[in-house]
């Protein structure tokens, strides 16, 4: 029960996401995930940035994953871009945000 909980949690996300010009990181869910957050990327670090707050003014913790090494930062490679796009929602057990 709490996996189809938290499924159809992500589902609400996915399809909040999709509503807002978000890319979903997965295109489909497996069938015995139980998810944890619904990750995807915006178009640049700026609407991440807008999503964090947006999150933030709203109760909701939208959050960055993973914490990425000082080297990885430092030397902007492809993680550290993928990273600044990067946006988590958070999966509730109780669907409806």
């Amino acid at each position: 029960e709490l996996r189809k909980m938290r499924q159809q949690s992500y589902f609400q996300w996915q399809e909040f996401a999709q509503k807002n010009g978000l890319i979903p990181v997965y295109n489909k869910l497996h069938p015995e995930a139980n998810p944890w957050c619904f990750p995807a990327y915006a178009k640049d670090q700026e609407e991440a940035i807008h999503w964090f707050n947006w999150g933030w003014k709203n109760n909701i913790n939208v959050h960055s994953w993973p914490t990425l090494r000082e080297e990885q930062i430092l030397k902007e490679d492809n993680a550290f871009n993928r990273w600044k796009k990067l946006i988590c929602f958070p999966i509730s057990d109780h669907p409806s945000f």
